[in-house]
Parts: C-alpha cells; structure tokens; sequence
C-alpha cells in the first residue's frame, strides 16, 4: 500500500519555525475526536484520521498556536506547519518551556549547542572534547591531552559516538585537539552515569555528538595560528546536507622559529540527508581524518601515522501515530602505523587496527503518561597486531561479536517519574588456528533504573542504580596516568585468555531544579568496580598476553553540583566536584591515577560595547596523583685492585606506592573577545583567546637528570602563556 490505508486519512508532517528550524515535541490534536499525536525531535509527526473533514490544532510552548483543516477519503495528505513566537512574556516562555522539559526525564543528561562550545576559549581552535571539561565530575589528563576522566573512571571507560557510531581513538597529536570540527555539529549529549539502557559496552559515561542537518544553504571559513577550516551547507528541496574540513599546518609554521617539526593533520565531516516524505528521514554522515609525522634526524627516521574513518548511515522513521524507529549501520575502521630505523633499514614496524561494524535498531514511542523504547545491536569487530622486530615477525589477529537486545520503559505520575530498563549483553571473541584456545564467551545482564520525585513543579529530588560491563580495552604508553597522557590513542584488545569483563556498578542520589534564568545541581554517587583491568607496565616478554593485565578493584565516589545561568545577555556557570577513588592491585590499597580531590569550574560570557563578546574561565583542581621516586642507592662492582675500591656502576629507584604522591594544584584562568563585523553580504569576526593569563606554571610531570650528583629534580610544565587568534567569515 502506498503510504495510506483504506478508509482513513494519513496526516504526515513536520512542526517548523519561521526559518524551516524544527520545533520539537509539538503537539497535534483534532478536538473533535480528542485524538493527538507529538512531533518527535525533528517535528516530524504522523496521524492518522477517519474519512471526512477534520480541525487539526498544533501548539507548542513559546508558540501561537496554527489550525489547519483538511478532508478527504482513503488519502494522505502532507503538511508543514509554521508556528510563530507567542506574544506573551519572555520569562513566562522560559520557565513553561523548562517545566516541560524538566517533566520529562528522570536522571538527564548535559546538553550542549554547537554555540556553546564555539563560544568558550580555546587553545587554537574550538574543540567539543575541551568544552566538556566544564562539566562538574569530569577530570581532563592534562592541558596537552583532550582525554577525560569521569568520576574517577579511567579514559578508557568513555565511548564518544558521531552520530551513533563508536569512534576508537577521537584524538590528534598526544590527545592536543579531537577529530571533531565544530561548525559542523548541532550539538553533544553528555551521560555522566546511569546512563539508559539503550548505551552499553563502557563503564563510565556516554558523549553522544551529533552531527548537523541544516535547514538552510549557509558556510564559514576561519583561519588560526595552527590550523585552517572550511565549512559549507546546502538545502534544496528534500536534500540537505554539509562538508567541513580542516588541516593544521604545524610543519610549515614551526619553521618560521626556527624549528623542524614534520607534523600535520587533517579532518572531514560530510553529511547528507534526505526527506523520503515528511514522516521518513535517511541522512548519511562521514568522518575522516589522519594524523602524520614523518621525522628524520641525521640518519634515523621515524614515521607514525593514525587516523580514523567513521561512516553513519540512519533511517528514521514515523509509524503509525506514536511510534518512531531508529535505525543505524555503522562502519568504524582505526588505523595506525608506527616505523623506525635507519636509512633505508628498518629495524621496528608495529600496525594495530581496529574495526567494528555497528547495526542497531530502535523503536520509541513517547506520550504524555509513558515512553517507551525497545530495540536490539549487533557489532561484530576485528582487528590484531602486527609487528616486526629486528627481523623478527609476529601477527596476531582476532574477531569478535558483541550483541544485545534492550528496554526502557518511563512511567510519568504526576509527582514522579520512573524508568525501568535492561539491557542484554552477548560477547564472543575468537581466533585464529592455535589461538582458538582462547576464544570466550560471556553474556551479561544490566538492570538499570532510575527516578525523579517532584518536590515542587520546579525542584526534584533524582536518582539510579545501574550495572554496566566493558569488552574492549585500552592500552596506553606503558599504563599509567602520564603514559595515558603522552600516548595519542589507545591499542585496543578485546577480552580473552581468562580475562573477564570488566564490570561497574553505578549508585546516585541528587536534587535538582530549574528557574526563569537556569538551572542547578547537586549529586552524590558511588561507583563499584568489582572486576578491572590495569594495563601492565611491566609484562613478562615471554608471556605477553597472560601478563599484559593486571586484574584489580576500583570504588570511587563524591558529589558534585552546578548552578548555570542561561538566560539574559549574561551566561555562567559554577561547578564543584568533591571525589575520592581508590583502586585494589592485589593486597595493594592505594588513590586511583584519577583521584583529583577537588575541581572548580567557573566560566561567564557577556556582551561588550562595539559589537564584541567578551568572556572567561577559571578552574582550580587539586593536584594528579602520581607514582614518583622517594629514595635511589648505588649498584657497585665487586672490589677492584687496580684502583683499590669497588666501581659504581649504577643506580637505582626505589619508587612509592603507586598514586600516593601528588603535583601540586592546578589552576588556570583564559579570557576571550570576539569582535563581529560585516563585509557586504559577510558576516565576519576576529577572536583572541589567551590561555593562562597569569602564567601559572602548572607540573605536567618530573623528571630526575642522574648525571649531577645529588640527582636534580626537574619539573615539566604544562601551558605557559599562550595568546591564540583567529579570523573567520560566514555567509
């Protein structure tokens, strides 16, 4: 049948403002048989009606409301429905429409716009892995690294999606810059714990980027000291999509100072969508990019490359009057390259792809009293290592195969909110010929619920249980929070060989609550981990894959809050977090690499005279932990009769216990202004960043020079001082 049913009228259509922008869970009625539908996040909506002459009224918050009438037998009729600003007061539309999302959820996650994160200062360029640094519970590595830490869970323990597609290892050049470019995103959702059902495989948190799908034919162009970008949209019709791209140039400036840095990188995201009718979306998102050095120095020569290529393809899809599916197939493929030898010899190589395939379905349905969402994924990986040493060559390859079915199930009450869901994990890992012995499988159950208790129509008290696995794992430069720092991606190996699962569970109890200028938080959580995987920074060579791990426990917990103002020409937001982890190696009881005690956060924008923005950020944190050196001894030879004493011939360190010694705080402040001007039909801005203003030498890490005697510690800094400007256009 084509798209109709006899004996009844097909209403499909899409909810949009006066700029073709959609607007989101509107609300479709025909009073006269008290039958309605909701829009679904893109306003789009399906109804379906009896023969005959109908008043459809649609409305949303902010919105005046628009009435269209229609008729008809065994017909399906389209629409596009223009709701324009309601002239009622603007508070009284800020706190209704923060109402109507605060009644939503249970345990929500951060949200932020692609302005958000081009509007914060930046070390060179705006970056979505920098802006939610911002978030209370989140611990950066370092300043030169854009990997995080989320309530005391490792890096590792993350997964960034691009448009619902697993991406490895998003980072550049030591985890300085992500692989995202900003012009081209609408936005991120941040799951900090507890997250739904509908995510597993991590046992931290879920940052979800979403990729633009414009409405309009649009482009910009910046330039900064170290890079360059391009960005273009296109709408025609049914078809829309974009294309960024951007390249650094760090092997042409660094000569200007005299310095040989053979170093670049470049990124692109495109992204095409198509409106098969209005109830039916297919877009297809690509995410591509490399990471390249290429080093000589006199006769060596090292060569190192990674990058990743990421494709989305999506269908969405309205059926019926309430239901939506959402359906993904996904391709991610990391790769990497690192050589090093002489002249024309080369003495190491090492290649250790990763690749996973992602096929995933979902169907939801969302009312006034209850959503639903059920569905199932499928992501079969492979990858391995090769590697060559002095000759010597060594290949290890290995697949796997993680599915899973799922649930949610929200009950809306008045005076409450709860969520009660599962998930249903498969893993299979196997391989190859003689290493078949080590092929495993494992299947997990996750119950996970949560609520959100009505104190008053703007205050509620929330809260969440949830059990979560992780089959993947990454390994860094020799383990370790500065390895984790230094390294610029990740290894990754499954679970095999005797290694399980590596297993979390996750407990919060908080109040929230909104008002006309923003919203606030306070949340107590603990973390259980019950079965970790520690990378081994000293395997034994001769039993690589039984002692590359370490197995361990984890807990970590604390509370953290906010208080944002989003509303008015002034923007703010105050962050604290409070965090204990710990970590068991063993009958070894010490902090975890993560245990940052206390973080503060604050950042304000604000609107300067002359058409500029001006804004800032400070942050304080207490120092990282680390494992240092707390004594050393010499190593002579035996009694020398030549010279009439034994000879040195060494020294030693004797190290302290892991992660009980700390840098000392970290603080830092960057300031920004941005003027806008127009060049006939340009829209045009110039932007000056400095990060750490006030110079403030923060400890990267120490290292001891033994050739004084005693040895002299010395310490490496991170950020100095560092102005950044950038020029761009918009048409």
């Amino acid at each position: 049948m084509l798209g109709f049913v006899v004996g009844v009228i097909t209403v499909e259509g899409r909810v949009v403002d006066s700029l073709e922008g959609a607007i989101p869970y509107a609300v479709v009625r025909v009073p006269e048989i008290r039958k309605g539908t909701y829009a679904d996040e893109r306003g789009y909506f399906k109804l379906i009606l009896p023969d005959g002459r109908w008043r459809i009224v649609v409305s949303a918050v902010g919105r005046t409301p628009d009435t269209v009438v229609i008729s008809g037998r065994d017909t399906l009729v389209s629409l596009k429905v223009v709701l324009r600003p309601s002239p009622i007061r603007a508070k009284e539309i800020v706190i209704t429409a923060k109402r109507e999302e605060f009644r939503k959820g249970t345990v929500e996650p951060f949200k932020f716009e692609a302005e958000v994160i081009r509007d914060r200062p930046s070390f060179l360029t705006s970056d979505v892995l920098k802006a939610i640094q911002d978030v209370p519970g989140v611990a950066m590595a370092a300043d030169f690294s854009s990997k995080f830490s989320v309530r005391g869970g490792g890096p590792q323990e993350n997964i960034v999606l691009f448009d619902d597609v697993p991406v490895f290892n998003p980072y550049h050049m030591a985890g300085l810059f992500s692989v995202f470019i900003s012009d081209a995103l609408s936005g991120f959702t941040f799951y900090r714990s507890n997250f739904p059902a509908r995510y597993g495989g991590v046992l931290s948190s879920i940052l979800d980027v979403q990729v633009a799908e414009p409405d309009s034919t649009h482009g910009s162009a910046s330039i900064s000291f170290l890079a360059s970008q391009v960005f273009q949209t296109f709408k025609r019709g049914n078809f829309g999509g974009l294309v960024a791209l951007r390249r650094s140039y760090f092997d042409i400036t660094a000569k200007w100072f005299g310095y040989d840095l053979p170093y670049h990188f470049y990124d692109g995201i495109a992204k095409v969508y198509w409106d098969v009718k209005p109830s039916w979306r297919l877009s297809l998102a690509v995410l591509q990019g490399d990471d390249v050095l290429d080093l000589y120095f006199r006769t060596a020569h090292l060569y190192a490359s990674w990058g990743n290529t990421v494709l989305s393809l999506r269908s969405r899809a309205v059926i019926g009057e309430r239901w939506v599916n959402l359906t993904t197939f996904g391709l991610t493929l990391f790769r990497d390259r690192i050589s090093f030898g002489f002249k024309d010899q080369t003495i190491v190589s090492i290649t250790a792809p990763m690749n996973l395939g992602t096929f995933r379905s979902q169907m939801s349905s969302i009312t006034d009293e209850r959503e639903i969402r059920a569905g199932f994924s499928v992501e079969p990986g492979w990858g391995g290592v090769e590697q060559d040493f002095f000759g010597m060559k060594y290949e290890d390859k290995g697949n796997t195969v993680v599915s899973a079915v799922y649930g949610e199930y929200l009950l809306k009450r008045g005076v409450y909110n709860l969520s009660i869901g599962g998930r249903l994990n498969a893993f299979y890992a196997w391989f190859p010929g003689d290493m078949s012995r080590y092929n495993v499988l494992y299947v997990n159950p996750e119950p996970r619920i949560t609520f959100r208790y009505f104190l008053s129509p703007d205050v509620a008290i929330k809260g969440g249980w949830g059990v979560f696995h992780q089959y993947h794992v990454g390994l860094s430069m020799g383990g370790g929070q500065l390895g984790e720092v230094l390294s610029s991606f990740y290894y990754w190996t499954s679970v095999f060989r005797g290694w399980e699962p590596m297993r979390a569970f996750h407990y919060s109890l908080g109040i929230t609550g909104i008002t006309a200028w923003g919203d606030w938080e306070v949340e107590a959580f603990y973390k259980d981990y019950p079965y970790v995987l520690l990378e081994n920074p000293t395997p034994d060579i001769n039993d690589i894959y039984g002692t590359l791990f370490r197995k361990g426990k984890a807990w970590a917990y604390g509370f953290d809050g906010y208080v944002r103002k989003d509303a008015g020409k002034l923007r703010l937001l105050l962050s604290y977090s409070f965090l204990i982890a710990r970590m068991k190696v063993g009958d070894t009881l010490h902090p975890s690499p993560w245990d940052r005690r206390h973080a503060v956060v604050f950042t304000l924008n604000h609107p300067l005279p002359w058409s500029t923005v001006g804004g800032l950020r400070f942050t304080y944190q207490s120092g990282m932990p680390y494992t240092g050196v707390i004594a050393r001894y010499d190593v002579y030879s035996m009694y020398d009769p030549g010279i009439g004493k034994p000879i040195r011939i060494g020294t030693r360190e004797i190290y302290s216990i892991p992660y009980t010694l700390r840098y000392p705080p970290y603080h830092r402040m960057d300031v920004y202004v941005r003027k806008d001007f127009r060049i006939r039909r340009f829209n045009g801005y110039v932007s000056l960043s400095i990060v750490n203003v006030y110079n403030r030498k923060n400890v990267w890490f120490y290292m001891y020079d033994y050739t004084k005697d005693p040895p002299v510690k010395t310490a490496f800094y991170q950020l100095p001082v560092f102005p950044s400007l950038e020029f761009g256009l918009r048409w």
